[in-house]
């Protein structure tokens, strides 16, 4: 990396700058005072130089920085109408001891046109260089902002996808209870019928495993595990249930949380063919309208209130639906003398 390379883009602004600084007031003081020879009056500027560089990186390097993460501009202003009404005796005495023995006398004397003229050079060599400080503070400030919150939100959906990782875990392990509980009381009442459900069951095992690290997949695939659910609970109840699915080409590309109506399907089978009188009907359907999701559980017979607090199940469905869409879902469950209806809305934008 060259030198040229490793200089940053601030310092070479403010080099230019004070160049430009320098040669501006000396050429007014030239054009103004009629002087015959020019390097003496810019030699007498880059006396004067010294002492407005002193106050302004003061200001800009010290004070500034301070003040302006402790918030007190209040203090800043002080501070600046302070140094403003300092600087000029500062040049006075500059001019005396310095400037007039070993510089540059031009026979003028200090008067109140000189405090004045003294403190508008220095605002106008200061004023810049202090807010391009500011600015530069500002800037970074909001970097330091946009990094906190990036990394606030990292921290959030990391804890978000955990704890939707650990409602998934419950899940599975809820419906494989009920499942191979299903088998084993089948076994000994219809031992072929249990050999097909243990089939089935394995066939719905490796079909959720294929998306065993995923917590979203598309509307298309959860259907497909609730149909093998269904299959297999539809040879437990040989001509006892009668289901059907309808979900819209568009909505069986949306993309949610796995699981999400598998627990309601089966709270359906479970309750439902307890309070049918007969033929216990299941509709599954999912559409989409105004950028909303719609998914929809209907059984026949009665709703049947859980005794279990166990977090799975259908309160399970609650938190991980809070997780994976804060303050973006409703869900309603309308409980019906022969008929219970599950409605889950979800706000796609």
């Amino acid at each position: 990396m060259t030198i040229r390379q490793s200089i940053p883009k601030l310092i070479y602004i403010q080099i230019f700058y004070w160049i430009f600084y320098i040669l501006f007031f000396t050429i007014q003081r030239f054009a103004f005072y009629g002087y015959k020879n020019f390097f003496p009056v810019l030699f007498l500027q880059l006396a004067y130089l010294p002492g407005v560089l002193l106050f302004t990186y003061f200001l800009s390097e010290v004070m500034i920085p301070k003040i302006f993460h402790q918030r007190k501009l209040k203090t800043l202003f002080y501070i600046l109408f302070i140094i403003i009404i300092i600087y000029p005796t500062f040049v006075y005495f500059e001019r005396k001891y310095v400037v007039e023995p070993f510089v540059f006398d031009d026979q003028l004397h200090y008067s109140l046109y000189n405090y004045i003229a003294a403190i508008l050079i220095f605002v106008f060599g200061a004023v810049p260089v202090i807010g391009l400080k500011l600015a530069y503070l500002f800037r970074d400030e909001l970097i330091i902002r946009e990094r906190i919150s990036k990394e606030k939100l990292e921290t959030e959906l990391k804890l978000r996808i955990t704890e939707l990782k650990l409602l998934r875990g419950q899940v599975q392990p809820h419906f494989l209870f009920n499942a191979l509980n299903s088998i084993q009381i089948l076994i000994s009442e219809d031992p072929a019928h249990a050999e097909k459900m243990i089939s089935e069951l394995s066939e719905f095992l490796r079909y959720t495993y294929r998306d065993k690290d995923k917590l979203f997949i598309p509307l298309g695939q959860e259907v497909e595990i609730v149909k093998k659910y269904l299959s297999m609970e539809s040879t437990r109840f040989t001509d006892r249930i009668n289901y059907s699915i309808d979900v819209t080409e568009k909505a069986s590309k949306i993309e949610v949380i796995t699981f999400l109506l598998q627990p309601f399907v089966e709270n359906a089978v479970k309750h439902g063919i307890k309070s049918s009188p007969e033929l216990l009907n299941i509709k599954i359907k999912g559409y989409t309208d105004a950028n909303r999701l719609y998914l929809e559980v209907y059984n026949s017979g009665q709703w049947i209130e859980n005794q279990s607090k166990s977090g799975t199940g259908i309160e399970n469905v609650y938190e991980r639906l809070q997780n994976a869409y804060p303050n973006k879902y409703k869900m309603h469950i309308y409980k019906n003398p022969d008929s219970v209806c599950v409605l889950i809305e979800i706000n796609l934008m």
